[in-house]
């Protein structure tokens, strides 16, 4: 993660929220990654989440800083909480 990177915990809880994700994330700029464990994906692949546990929390890194007030109103539903 970069130090201009910002890490947020996420939830996704099945297929119709996953779409919705996908489809809100790809509106935004810049580069967001999924992860879950050691498995790190783009965001705004839907196959890439497909290959993730939905079960648990997902850390999603938003590499534009300049980006995060309109990301966080746009996936305001799917966020948990600011890691860092």
């Amino acid at each position: 993660m970069g130090t201009n990177s910002k890490l947020f915990a996420i939830r996704l809880k099945g297929i119709k929220e996953i779409g919705e994700f996908v489809s809100r994330i790809s509106t935004l700029s810049g580069d967001y990654d999924l992860s879950c464990g050691r498995r790190n994906i783009d965001a705004k692949s839907l196959m890439g989440i497909f290959s993730l546990d939905i079960n648990q929390e997902l850390l999603l890194t938003v590499h534009m800083p300049e980006e995060i007030e309109v990301m966080k109103s746009k996936l305001e539903q799917f966020i948990v909480r600011e890691v860092f």
